[in-house]
C-alpha cells in the first residue's frame, strides 16, 4: 500500500487574504498622495506657477536694469522698459498707471508693478508680500 504524503504546495488562503488587504493599504495611501491638499499633484502645479512667477521677475528686473544702464540713471518709462523686455524675448506690456508701471505677461496672464525704485510686486491680491528688490537700491 502507498503512503499518502500530506505536502502542503502553494499558498494558504489565509496569506492571500492578508496579501490582498496589505495591497488594499498600499493602493489607499498612494491614491491619497496624489489627491488631497498637500498631494503631490497639487505641490507640482504650485511649483511650476511660482517657477513662472520667479522667471517673469527676473525678466522685469533684466529690463528695469538694462533700461538704468541705458538712461544712465534717468527715470524709467513704460514704453522703455516695454522695448527692453521685448528685445530680451520676452511676450510683455507695459503700462504708466501714475507712478508705477504695470507689466503684463501674455503667456501666462500675469500682472506684476513695478515701483520708482525698481521694486517688483505679483498685482493678483494674493501676494502676501512676494516682492523682488533690486539689489543695488537702497532701502
Amino acid at each position: 500500500m502507498k503512503k499518502l504524503k500530506n505536502e502542503n504546495k502553494g499558498i494558504t488562503l489565509i496569506a492571500l487574504v492578508i496579501t490582498i488587504i496589505v495591497l488594499l493599504i498600499l493602493a489607499g495611501v498612494s491614491i491619497m498622495m496624489l489627491t488631497g491638499d498637500n498631494s503631490i499633484l497639487n505641490q507640482a502645479t504650485n511649483a511650476k506657477k511660482n517657477t513662472i512667477e520667479g522667471a517673469e521677475k527676473e525678466a522685469i528686473a533684466v529690463a528695469y536694469t538694462g533700461v538704468l544702464a541705458n538712461t544712465q540713471g534717468a527715470e524709467v518709462t513704460a514704453q522703455d522698459l516695454q522695448r527692453e523686455l521685448q528685445a530680451n524675448g520676452n511676450d510683455a506690456t507695459a503700462v504708466q498707471d501714475g507712478n508705477k508701471i504695470v507689466v503684463t505677461f501674455r503667456s501666462s496672464g500675469n500682472v506684476y508693478t513695478v515701483d520708482n525704485k525698481g521694486n517688483i510686486q505679483l498685482a493678483d491680491g494674493n501676494n502676501s508680500g512676494k516682492e523682488i528688490k533690486l539689489a543695488f537700491e537702497e532701502e
